[in-house]
């Protein structure tokens, strides 16, 4: 499901990944190198490097959701498990969450500047307890890096409190 909403749940339309979605398009997932100052698009590569990966849902409706990814993404300093080939940058504070104005077409900020201040902060996904009071946007930056080679597709999933997933955006990402 790359970018579609399970049939029945939301009405979005469009199924784009892109870095700059369109308007119609429900979730945008990508990666940027880790400069505060300049978030650089990864252009989909993590090489030895850290990254982040930003996930954004776009015009959620009011309620409370929960965000994660699949695959799960290990622990800093987990070797490399093909299921699950990603790991975490730091023991704590990898994921940033932000409650945003609806409507943003960016799937990440150009610097941090740009972002109001954090929502909350923690060591690992899931997010839960998003709760938006207003048609909103809701942004998760997780500093990671990969464990495997190869090209893995990593899946944002906006769930609802029913554990029903609401949207869900895929890309892929190659690890040299």
């Amino acid at each position: 499901m790359s970018g579609r909403k399970p049939t029945g749940l939301l009405s979005f339309v469009g199924a784009q990944t892109a870095a700059t979605p369109s308007p119609n398009d429900p979730c945008a997932v990508c990666t940027t190198g880790t400069d505060p100052n300049n978030f650089v698009d990864d252009e989909d590569t993590f090489g030895n490097n850290s990254i982040f990966l930003w996930v954004r849902f776009i015009n959620v409706p009011v309620g409370s959701y929960m965000i994660d990814v699949t695959p799960m993404i290990q622990p800093k300093g987990s070797s490399c498990v093909p299921a699950t080939p990603f790991v975490y940058e730091t023991p704590s504070t990898n994921v940033d969450f932000w409650i945003l104005p609806a409507g943003g077409l960016a799937c990440h900020p150009h610097a941090l500047a740009d972002l109001p201040a954090v929502t909350s902060t923690t060591a690992s996904l899931p997010v839960s307890g998003c709760t938006t009071a207003a048609t909103q946007d809701l942004l998760v930056r997780v500093h990671m890096k990969g464990a495997c080679t190869g090209t893995h597709t990593v899946t944002g999933l906006l769930t609802n409190c029913q554990g029903q997933t609401v949207l869900s955006c895929t890309h892929d990402y190659d690890v040299p």
